[in-house]
């Protein structure tokens, strides 16, 4: 092992000494090096001016700065996810990337080859935004096949459906953002870090883009959506917070001795012991930012004839899952006011099988409910259905820790060397 360290430092000098050595190296500059991947600063500003195209004001110098540092964060990251899918044959195909190209512009409602051309008008290589797409897609399909490693079995299933019958506690809808650290240093760097990152949400800045670009965790990909979780799964230090803060804040930065998390509480159920329950299936579906007014009525409008054909709850999910980005939930044997941010007064009175109406957040994320059965809590047993989602759930939080401890390997044995400051 020693000896392999040895051979990828001697390239990694080498190919250094080639580039400092080429003329192109007198206009570009070096931002990073990790392992044998050279990230230059052309590279780093292609990614920043991506960030900022469609920005509607200029950053300071250091708002400048910080948005650069979290950048090659990113990117050291990427490359990192890179090197390990490799070594397993893992990689994104031209066709897979032009796919996804293709979603992005559809969900923009863009022309096909519009993204290319925006691209062209802002004098941004293009190639910045395939090479960010193709790590997030060869990471993705890695982590897929990391499911082989984790299983939840029946008996597990069985245990968390048990604690859900006799359940008497507070729940939380959570996003998250996680900067992983390995040692007292890296902590105090990445919690500087994300100060920095919640003063940026607390001065507008999405929660969901600001996850993309800066969580270290798979969840990332979704904009940090953790979904709904129990306070009984919560270590003390993340639910002694999540229990003073009202639905939309964030919370300050929680040291928790592995990572450094910031929250954003999307919803609250709260401690009930009346005998009325209700399952209610909830859908969230995410709206550009870039959408003007009329643009956003015009989405608002599609989305309500989507679902004005819904008419029980199976056609429903059905309907939600074929929405790109739409996040699903599963409410089981809740009571009407456990929903809490004005959520209670939507489903209170709404019939079994009748779609709510369309409620838009100040997250720009557009909502539909829909009750599909009222009973009491001696009825209180989790569905065939609702036992298929929890298993999933507890299968994607499971493959979740798995992936993060992965990167967070690859990171502790890497040649990691950051010139950017």
């Amino acid at each position: 092992m020693q000896i392999f360290k040895k051979i990828r430092f001697v390239f990694t000098f080498v190919a250094l000494l080639l580039l400092a050595a080429s003329p192109y190296a007198e206009n570009m500059g070096i931002a990073a090096v990790v392992n044998d991947v050279v990230i230059s600063e052309k590279d780093l500003n292609d990614r920043y001016q991506m960030i900022l195209m469609d920005a509607t004001g200029t950053p300071s110098a250091d708002e400048s700065k910080l948005i650069k540092k979290k950048i090659l964060m990113q990117m050291i990251t990427e490359a990192l996810q890179l090197e390990e899918v490799k070594q397993f044959g893992i990689d994104a195909s031209e066709a897979e990337i032009n796919g996804h190209i293709a979603s992005i512009e559809t969900q923009n409602n863009l022309a096909p080859g519009a993204l290319k051309e925006k691209f062209k008008k802002n004098n941004i290589p293009f190639e910045a935004l395939k090479k960010q797409i193709r790590a997030g897609i060869a990471w993705a399909k890695f982590i897929m096949q990391m499911r082989s490693h984790v299983r939840v079995s029946k008996e597990d299933v069985k245990i968390q459906s048990a604690q859900h019958k006799k359940r008497d506690q507070t729940r939380y809808l959570l996003s998250e953002i996680v900067l992983p650290h390995s040692n007292r240093a890296a902590a105090l760097q990445q919690m500087q870090l994300a100060q920095e990152i919640t003063q940026q949400i607390q001065q507008g800045a999405p929660f969901h883009a600001v996850a993309m670009q800066t969580s270290a965790v798979p969840s990332a990909s979704t904009g940090g959506d953790i979904g709904w979780i129990d306070e009984d799964q919560l270590p003390i230090a993340e639910l002694e917070t999540l229990q003073t803060m009202p639905v939309g804040s964030i919370s300050a930065p929680i040291d928790t001795g592995d990572a450094i998390k910031i929250f954003l509480l999307r919803g609250k159920h709260l401690k009930e012991k009346s005998a009325e329950r209700l399952d209610v299936r909830q859908v969230e579906i995410p709206l550009s930012l870039m959408l003007t007014e009329l643009e956003k009525e015009a989405e608002i409008s599609k989305f309500t004839t989507i679902f004005s054909t819904v008419k029980d709850c199976q056609s429903f999910v059905q309907t939600s899952d074929a929405i790109p980005n739409a996040t699903l939930h599963f409410h089981q044997s809740i009571k009407p006011d456990q929903l809490t941010g004005g959520l209670d007064k939507i489903i209170k009175d709404l019939p079994e099988n009748k779609l709510s109406s369309p409620l838009l957040t100040d997250r720009n994320t557009m909502m539909f409910f829909m009750v599909c059965r009222r009973h009491k809590a001696t009825d209180d047993v989790l569905s065939k259905e609702a036992k298929d989602k929890l298993s999933e759930s507890m299968e994607q939080q499971r493959l979740e820790a798995l992936a993060a401890k992965r990167i967070q390997h690859a990171k502790r044995k890497a040649f990691i060397r950051q010139r950017y400051q």
